[in-house]
């Protein structure tokens, strides 16, 4: 999965485990970048955010969302606030956790974790 594209995951992830939050980016600290989004509309079930990164949308279920910019499909397991999924872009899998405003990620196609934080 591309650096921008997990980055838009990760705060996806972070606004489920996260309803009442109201952020709009993350901070990558493997890359030292923030990334900044804009939540169109989101629900106890979906969300559709622009990733100003990527400029365009994701959007859908939580358990399956859409990536308007790839056009594949992002499916996500969840169990409370940990969460796995796999990218059908990469056709590889990730994991990772959501703990208050951290997301923590591992992602199978780079073998490497991945924190970021919401702001």
């Amino acid at each position: 999965m591309t650096n921008d594209k997990r980055a838009c995951i990760a705060f996806i992830c972070g606004m489920k485990v996260n309803p009442y939050r109201k952020k709009q980016m993350v901070f990558d600290y493997s890359k030292g970048e923030y990334f900044h989004f804009l939540v169109m509309h989101r629900s106890i079930s979906g969300i559709h955010v622009f990733d100003y990164q990527r400029n365009g949308h994701v959007k859908g279920a939580f358990d399956m969302l859409f990536d308007y910019v790839a056009n594949y499909h992002v499916t996500i397991e969840w169990n409370k606030s940990k969460f796995q999924g796999f990218d059908y872009e990469s056709q590889c899998y990730f994991t990772g956790k959501v703990d208050n405003q951290n997301i923590e990620m591992f992602d199978y196609e780079n073998a490497s974790y991945f924190l970021y934080q919401m702001l």
